[in-house]
């Protein structure tokens, strides 16, 4: 195996700190880390120890491509190679250590019933504030001797359920002032463009804990035009826009690209066929902006985004989200 990456002082503290925990026999910790300073390398180098030691490892998430993720920055920092349990692949019978789990594959009591209820000794939960979710907490049962530990740029949910029920212990809360001023992080310029429009009626829904996503699309119909020139007067470099609806997405988009050239901007949603492809594209600079909605919130490395629009209001009380969005934009480059 590899020699684990060099780990910067904040990501050694905060392997250390889970380690102790765990000789205490506190097997259930949270770490906070925010967007951009590098989660994924910590826990990339407490499963290399966890192998080490003798375990199989899960690494759980719940999206495709933060699969994808866990397994290439696996791969490149630690040399661990590992195998993939979703769909139609399957760690069984393999000789990996490291497993990377889809939460809705393993979920299903027909797949999850496949393994003896020791086969994992430890659980890696990346994007860990989705944890509490029924989903995650059967396959927590199921390998309930399992120690766990779980990633996550913040521990508030916007629907107000407490990570307690999966959690014991909340570890290294370093926060983004913390890596903007230590150097990890890109310094914020902010500004604040009135597009006029009118929260007012606008209902606060309890249970996602944020605005309600059609009441938005009303107020905000016929904004496009605003968001496009704050992008334009404002921008710096290449952009994510974040949408306040499927069709003003649209529309910005349209915008951008007879103002600027065409193939200027891309717009993605929860539906885009081949997602993927317009990421690399963004990476690799053909498309200078993303605009998007519902997606791209967490959980998706783009380093060379260097403006960030939030056109999509966001309540008070749902700061995780806010932070995720404007993380989009911290990461160094």
């Amino acid at each position: 195996m590899a020699n684990i990456q060099a780990l910067r002082p904040y990501q050694q503290a905060a392997r250390d700190s889970i380690h102790a925990q765990w000789e205490q026999g506190r097997l259930r910790t949270l770490l906070v880390l925010p967007t951009g300073t590098g989660k994924t390398i910590v826990f990339a180098s407490v499963a290399a120890d966890q192998v080490r030691a003798g375990d199989r490892v899960l690494i759980l998430a719940h999206r495709g491509e933060l699969l994808e993720q866990a397994a290439d920055k696996l791969q490149r920092s630690t040399g661990l190679v590992s195998a993939v349990e979703k769909a139609e692949s399957t760690c069984l019978n393999s000789w990996f250590r490291v497993v990377v789990g889809s939460v809705q594959t393993l979920q299903r009591s027909a797949r999850l019933e496949r393994f003896p209820r020791d086969y994992f000794g430890t659980i890696i939960i990346d994007e860990a504030h989705h944890s509490a979710a029924p989903t995650y907490r059967k396959i927590f049962e199921y390998f309930k001797n399992a120690v766990r530990f779980g990633f996550t740029a913040t521990s508030v949910r916007g629907d107000g359920i407490g990570l307690a029920v999966v959690f014991k212990e909340i570890l290294c809360e370093f926060n983004t002032l913390y890596g903007i001023e230590h150097g990890y992080l890109s310094p914020i310029d902010a500004c604040q463009v009135n597009l006029k429009f009118d929260l007012g009626t606008v209902q606060y829904r309890e249970d996602t804990g944020d605005y309600d996503a059609a009441d938005i699309a009303r107020v905000m119909s016929g904004t496009a035009a605003g968001i496009a020139e704050a992008y334009t007067k404002n921008a710096r470099g290449q952009t994510i826009i974040f949408a306040p609806s499927i069709e003003e997405g649209k529309n910005v988009t349209a915008l951008l690209n007879s103002q600027h050239g065409a193939s200027t901007a891309a717009f993605i949603d929860g539906t885009t066929q081949n997602r993927g492809h317009f990421l690399e594209a963004y990476r690799l600079g053909l498309i200078k902006v993303l605009v998007c909605y519902a997606v791209l919130t967490e959980g998706v490395d783009l380093p060379m985004t260097e403006t960030v629009v939030l056109a999509r209001p966001i309540a008070r009380t749902n700061v995780g989200l806010y932070a995720q969005m404007v993380g989009r934009g911290l990461r160094l480059y």
